[in-house]
């Protein structure tokens, strides 16, 4: 299935936003976007300062402060909506967690890309407790060297640990539906595959657990996880 994916904030305009969105809700396409990936991000958006702006100012194109969040900015443009998946959402306010409650679109969380780029760690313990749809993405290589999918899930779980202190921000079971049944609900592919369920594509993977590294297996989940 195609969808459409305008890239971000400082290299789309409000227009375009708009356009791109009035294209998918009349042609049923998923959206995609990335947003609120970082600091810069959010200085442009909110306040037209940072390095982005700066850049884009240095060829000649109007910069103007949206003087708002970057969730915020899209809340106001009408574009959060079920059918809507946020990449990153690192920069993320209370505020911003509520209006994603609110309005439902899902998020792709991107621990590796986000580590590497240095742009912090996403809040998807709080994410979670707001009941906001969750998935786990690898981003592209263009920020992260190994686009693997069992390293993702490692990273998040102890990412979230040591960002917030606790043990139980985020498990191998949570991490693990993120990573299969999550993204193919925030994909809208759920129907058809995610889990191992009678009727769905036999679309899965065999992980070995005979490793000396992983025994004694007492739960597969957790083994193959962690």
């Amino acid at each position: 299935r195609a969808g459409v994916s305008p890239h971000a904030p400082y290299t789309v305009s409000a227009r375009l936003f708009r356009d791109v969105h009035e294209y998918a809700r009349r042609e049923n396409l998923r959206i995609t976007t990335h947003i609120a990936e970082s600091t810069a991000e959010g200085l442009f958006v909110r306040h037209g300062s940072g390095p982005f702006a700066e850049r884009l100012r240095e060829r000649g194109i109007a910069v103007a402060a949206a003087g708002r969040s970057p969730v915020g900015y899209l809340s106001s443009l009408g574009l959060l909506r079920p059918e809507m998946l946020l990449a990153h959402a690192v920069d993320l306010d209370d505020a911003d967690i509520d209006t994603l409650r609110r309005e439902n679109p899902a998020v792709a969380h991107c621990p590796k890309s986000n580590a590497n780029l240095a742009q912090g760690i996403a809040r998807i313990a709080d994410m979670k407790q707001a009941g906001i749809a969750l998935s786990l993405g690898t981003d592209s290589v263009a920020s992260n060297n190994v686009v693997d999918m069992f390293e993702e899930m490692r990273s998040a779980i102890f990412q979230q640990r040591a960002s917030t202190h606790r043990v139980d921000a985020l498990d191998a079971a949570t991490v693990f539906r993120m990573a299969t049944l999550g993204g193919a609900e925030c994909l809208g592919l759920d129907r058809h595959l995610g889990s191992l369920e009678t009727g769905k594509r036999a679309d899965f993977a065999v992980v070995d657990l005979n490793d000396l590294a992983v025994r004694p297996v007492y739960d597969p989940i957790q083994s193959m996880v962690y």
